[in-house]
């Protein structure tokens, strides 16, 4: 498939304004220096979930990404390269905030290795209506993980996305109101289904997944594609932290 720029947490879009600084660490990721030291503090803090959501760790592990914080004005609060597997978070986001992104772009990381990137082989509103999916799928994901490290006691990822992100905290209502007492399949069905819920999302998500994929169509001299996706395209995407499916129901494009 035919890989955009990245795969982020807002927009499409790669988040690189003038003047921000990028700090980076590698596998077996050893700090070194003040930010090398909040990068280690990110990937320790999910540590305790490597048990629980194997799949998630599997790819991070395989892969063994870049991990970097951007300091200074960006255009998101971070991304994935999909193409060299890097992840970029903004700085200025809260430290919960932070573990909620890397949560949310190692899914994105993990979708990758399934071969889910959006795809100039079909038709610009099929690619729109697969990347609303993955974004759902991503979410419902994070989520899942954000309320696992609650059940830990580190309640502070949670607090953030169910409060302080003001943006996707329906998401998590929507979770916990299933969860608190009941399965964790169907919360995280029920999570998927509210990523639908706002106009906004969906509405930014399939504008920047149209510009991009028309960016991705003039860059490289395509002809323009109008195939829908595959039947089973969606098949292995939403799936619980142990490998099993949940049901994710991928509802048409949205009115425009």
């Amino acid at each position: 498939m035919i890989a955009p720029p990245a795969l982020t947490i807002v927009l499409i879009a790669l988040a690189g304004a003038a003047g921000a600084e990028t700090r980076c660490m590698t596998p077996p990721y050893v700090p070194e220096g003040e930010k090398g030291h909040e990068i280690a503090a990110m990937i320790s803090a999910i540590d305790p979930l490597r048990e629980g959501f194997p799949d998630l760790f599997m790819a991070f592990d395989t892969v063994g990404p870049e991990v970097c914080l951007v300091d200074g004005a960006v255009e998101v609060r971070g991304y994935l390269d999909s193409e060299s597997g890097r992840i970029v978070i903004s700085a200025d986001t809260e430290r919960d905030g932070r573990v909620v992104i890397l949560l949310h772009e190692m899914r994105h990381l993990l979708q990758r290795e399934r071969g889910y990137c959006p795809s100039n082989e079909v038709s610009m509103e099929e690619a729109a209506r697969a990347v609303l999916a993955y974004e759902a799928d991503a979410m419902a994901s994070t989520t899942a993980a954000a309320w696992e490290l609650h059940a830990m006691g580190m309640p502070g990822p949670w607090n953030w996305l169910s409060v302080e992100w003001t943006r996707y905290s329906d998401i998590a209502d929507a979770y916990a109101k299933v969860r608190t007492g009941g399965d964790q399949r169907v919360a995280m069905e029920a999570a998927f289904a509210a990523w639908y819920g706002s106009d906004w999302r969906v509405h930014r998500y399939w504008r920047a997944s149209s510009m991009d994929y028309l960016d991705r169509e003039e860059a490289g001299h395509l002809l323009r594609s109008y195939d829908s996706l595959p039947e089973d395209h969606f098949a292995n995407l939403c799936t619980m932290p142990d490998g099993s499916a949940y049901t994710c129901d991928v509802p048409p494009p949205p009115d425009r």
